[in-house]
């Protein structure tokens, strides 16, 4: 689960004539890489509170960006799938497994059935955990799609921040 910054270069186009190549290259390189700092800490901020060694805390840690030159990727680096589960949320009447309960309960991702069988308390705690989401299901957090919304938000007011830069740096 990911998603990928890019600025619009036909809305810089005549700042990227007017200045040498090389020195807009890196305002907008350093401009990509705040904006993926900035969408990693978003997403970390919108799975809080975070349940210590559960589902979300393991969501928050997993939040990784990569920038090559002028394109970022904000990701996680969780199976897709529980990603897209914390993401998402679940519909009532949506079934999980017994043991995606447990270990989000534990905050063990490696716990196994037959480790389960040995801790009654938690298997209980499970079994209603899986209840209650049939029944009523889960919000989901959207830590990546609102990461999104509010750098697009941003995405104008950084830009005419750079613009103004330039203009103050080359006078343009």
């Amino acid at each position: 689960m990911s998603m990928e910054i890019e600025l619009d270069r036909v809305k810089l186009k005549e700042i990227l004539d007017s200045i040498p190549p090389s020195k807009i290259n890196l305002m907008l390189e350093e401009m990509v890489k705040q904006m993926a700092g900035t969408a990693r800490r978003i997403s970390i901020a919108l799975l809080k509170p975070a349940d210590p060694g559960r589902g979300t805390d393991f969501a928050q840690k997993s939040m990784r960006y990569e920038v090559q030159g002028t394109t970022a990727k904000v990701y996680s680096v969780m199976p897709e799938r529980r990603a897209m589960s914390i993401e998402e949320g679940r519909h009532p009447g949506e079934d999980i497994a017994l043991l995606a309960a447990a270990r989000w309960l534990a905050g063990e991702q490696y716990l196994t059935s037959s480790r389960l069988s040995s801790r009654r308390d938690l298997k209980d705690e499970a079994y209603r955990t899986k209840a209650a989401i049939r029944q009523t299901g889960v919000k989901g957090k959207r830590f990546i799609a609102g990461a999104w919304d509010k750098i697009n938000q941003e995405m104008p007011e950084r830009m005419e921040k750079m613009a103004k830069t330039i203009e103050k740096k080359w006078g343009r």
